[in-house]
């Protein structure tokens, strides 16, 4: 299954990655963590686990979700 970001998809395993915020890809340039795409993945991961209906998040949305 895939999970959109930004018009992105992701799979599960690329969202667990952005979690862990190790992986380069899913880094800025600096090296630094992508907070906004940091916070989207999470909340993709938490409606997994409540079994709750996914929806696509734009950046923008996954910060106003804090």
């Amino acid at each position: 299954m895939k999970y959109e970001i930004n018009g992105i998809e992701y799979t599960h395993k690329q969202l667990e990655n952005i979690l862990e915020g190790l992986t380069a890809k899913y880094q800025d340039e600096h090296g630094n963590v992508i907070m906004a795409l940091q916070d989207a993945a999470l909340l993709a991961m938490e409606s997994i686990d409540e079994e709750t209906t996914w929806t696509p998040l734009t950046f923008e949305e996954a910060m106003e979700e804090e």
